[in-house]
């Protein structure tokens, strides 16, 4: 069998969360603050494209190998070395040895996720529920006196998000006073530098969290992709739809969104073999192509590389006299050759 290429595209989308605080509605009145985040949506953007490739069996080019009958005068050896995909590594009808096979190396494609392993972020909100104390007076008259019966009764009443609101207010003002406290020395305790600046930036993290309950938080998340193509002679006529994407739904499994296109420009490598003269028996063996592989987006691209892609080149075949051959399981390519001329 000779090899065709594959196509593995990795797409990383990094997807924006803007989440809208539950107090954001005071944020102007209660700190002025008025960039905030108003309601929850999610932005998405193409983060990395990237791409690589793999040899596979090409269905439209497997051999056989027709020997002569064993009363033929012109019976000879042929020996030939296969890997385990079946592609050719080496032929030969000399009586020599057969290389040993190489060792392929398998590159394999790994994104780091930044924010891997952390918590999405919560917001830090108090009790919404607060105790009320209600005093009942109960006035008994016995006779000619009155007697006074005080009852104390305890409900829980739901506090507003105006008073929850001022609770978080509050805190923020205590937050501020102890980081003015630490840094004028209130405490009147000698701390050393490393255990003052701790404390300051606890306090620093403390208040973040009680402001994001007015501006809201924002957070990002990463979704991998992967996709394969096999290119055909087709391919370098027309760009192919690779996905579809957009920068408010992501990756689209429908007809929403813009599309992703590869594209293929190959340089000619198919014109330039297929002038020299063709033979239809012999040991088949590939000149493979070279294109320039580029993925684009609404006009922007997101990958172009220069790879080779076996499919595009041609299939030539070994003359018919006695060689030694080595060829390159990835694209089928002759890698040496030995002819032995019939005259000396």
């Amino acid at each position: 069998m000779l090899p065709q290429t594959v196509l593995r595209v990795d797409v990383v989308v990094r997807a924006d969360e803007q989440l809208k605080g539950p107090y954001a509605e005071y944020a102007a009145e209660f700190l002025g603050l008025e960039n905030v985040n108003n309601f929850d949506f999610t932005s998405y953007n193409i983060e990395k494209v990237e791409l690589s490739t793999a040899a596979e069996p090409d269905p439209a080019q497997l051999y056989f190998v027709e020997m002569l009958s064993a009363d033929s005068k012109d019976l000879r050896t042929l020996k030939l070395k296969v890997d385990d995909a079946g592609f050719l590594l080496a032929a030969n009808d000399l009586n020599q040895s057969l290389p040993g096979e190489l060792k392929k190396a398998i590159e394999i494609v790994e994104f780091e996720n930044p924010f891997e392993g952390r918590l999405l972020p919560e917001f830090r909100i108090s009790g919404n529920v607060s105790t009320k104390v209600d005093t009942i007076i109960r006035r008994v008259t016995v006779d000619t006196m009155m007697a006074e019966q005080i009852f104390y009764r305890a409900r829980l009443e739901e506090k507003t998000t105006e008073q929850m609101a001022m609770e978080a207010l509050l805190k923020i003002q205590q937050i501020r006073d102890s980081k003015y406290n630490l840094l004028t020395g209130f405490q009147e305790t000698p701390y050393e530098a490393g255990t003052i600046k701790f404390m300051f930036d606890k306090l620093n993290q403390l208040e973040n969290e009680y402001l994001d309950l007015f501006r809201g938080k924002s957070y990002s998340e990463y979704y991998h992709y992967t996709y394969y193509y096999t290119p055909d002679k087709k391919s370098m006529k027309n760009p192919v739809e690779l996905l579809r994407f957009s920068s408010g739904s992501g990756v689209s499994r429908g007809t929403s969104g813009e599309s992703v296109q590869i594209s293929f420009t190959a340089n000619g490598m198919e014109q330039i073999a297929g002038n020299y003269p063709e033979t239809t028996t012999g040991i088949a063996y590939r000149i493979p192509g070279f294109s320039v592989v580029e993925i684009d987006y609404n006009g922007e691209v997101l990958y172009k590389n220069r790879i080779t892609i076996n499919q595009f080149g041609v299939v030539k075949r070994l003359p018919s006299r006695k060689f030694n051959a080595e060829f390159n399981p990835e694209t089928g390519a002759m890698k040496s050759l030995f002819l032995e001329t019939s005259e000396r």
